[in-house]
């Protein structure tokens, strides 16, 4: 009888002390973090270690152990966890954010092909987690697969509207194809989720060039437009314009930028300059709607047209020059912190397509 008795309880005996393992192990993997979240990365990993001496195949200790090494731009290492991790564990949460530790650890090691098929694979199990569809993008950028880069940033955009990352990489791929109010659209939704930092300065930089309008003087004060070439061909006449096309509207920017040194508007400040071709465009592009499509059209376009007709264009423009931390922005903001706060929570509030 009590032999019987020692058999039925050994399995619940055995459970019971797994299960102590599992939860002693990850709460020695938040003490983990908490080292990694101070960058102290070696004395992570020792703790994540002491986890999985715990617990072997601990899907959180492999995790973090992994991101852990990432940071430290041991990427062979990295990989080699992730594998580990990814053989043993086919569900749990934390696969997600491990098939972007491995994706851009393959990345980094120029292992591209091997990391958008990690992408894609936690794609497969995770199909609503923002990160792996942006992270396939960078990837892609670097394969020179810009349209397939698109694609997933507009999935990526779609999934998650505050993530300012998009934005910044769907401007800069706009930008090198030639699809400069494209590009522009997604460089001014940036700046409204991170006006100030190093990419919103550099994006800054990237705007104004645009926003030139392909203009140039020379030193008889004549003016020259140069429109690029794609705006020209991107339709024939009668036929139906190609997708996410801005043509008009470029023409429209470049027509209000020829008239940047014009008597009527060469005294305007910066931001009065920005603010008057902000509003141009804002009515170009109202005025060719109907006629135009494609994801940059039903994604972009009716957010700023709507901040147009609520009347924040000179907030916008102000929110656009923050990141040159001139004096004149900041006393804006204090001055109007309750049209700031208006704005700000407009913007938070604005349903972005589905």
């Amino acid at each position: 009888m009590k032999k019987f008795i020692l058999t039925l309880l050994l399995p619940l005996l055995w459970t019971t002390s797994f299960a102590q393992n599992k939860v002693e192990a990850e709460k020695i993997v938040d003490e983990g973090i908490a080292f990694h979240d101070k960058a102290e990365y070696d004395n992570a990993i020792a703790k994540y270690d002491k986890a999985l001496a715990l617990d072997k195949d601990n899907l959180f200790a492999l995790t973090e152990k992994a991101f852990s090494l990432l940071a430290q731009k041991k990427y062979e290492e990295c990989i080699k966890v992730s594998e580990i991790a990814l053989a043993k564990h086919k569900t749990g949460n934390e696969l997600q954010t491990l098939y972007v530790t491995y994706g851009n650890a393959l990345d980094m090691v120029n292992k591209s092909v091997e990391s958008v098929a990690a992408y894609d694979a936690g794609i497969r199990l995770f199909p609503t987690y923002q990160m792996l569809y942006f992270n396939k993008a960078v990837t892609l950028r670097t394969l020179k697969k810009s349209e397939e880069a698109l694609l997933s940033l507009q999935k990526a955009a779609t999934l998650n509207p505050n993530h300012p990352g998009s934005h910044h990489v769907m401007g800069l791929t706009l930008k090198e194809q030639n699809n400069a109010i494209g590009a522009l659209l997604a460089y001014w939704r940036f700046f409204t989720l991170e006006p100030i930092s190093s990419r919103a300065s550099s994006n800054f930089t990237q705007v104004q060039e645009i926003m030139k309008g392909g203009v140039t003087t020379n030193g008889d004060k004549n003016v020259n437009i140069s429109i690029p070439s794609s705006l020209l061909t991107d339709s024939k006449k009668g036929e139906k314009p190609k997708e996410n096309t801005f043509s008009t509207t470029f023409l429209m920017l470049s027509m209000a930028a020829a008239l940047d040194n014009g008597a009527d508007f060469k005294n305007e400040t910066e931001i009065q300059r920005f603010t008057r071709k902000f509003d141009i465009v804002c009515a170009a592009l109202a005025t060719s709607k109907k006629e135009n499509y494609g994801f940059l059209w039903d994604y972009y376009v009716p957010y700023f047209l709507e901040l147009k007709e609520k009347g924040y264009s000179e907030m916008f423009a102000h929110v656009v020059f923050a990141s040159l931390k001139k004096p004149e922005v900041t006393k804006y903001f204090q001055d109007n912190q309750p049209k700031l706060n208006e704005f700000a929570t407009w913007s938070s509030n604005f349903k972005w397509p589905k």
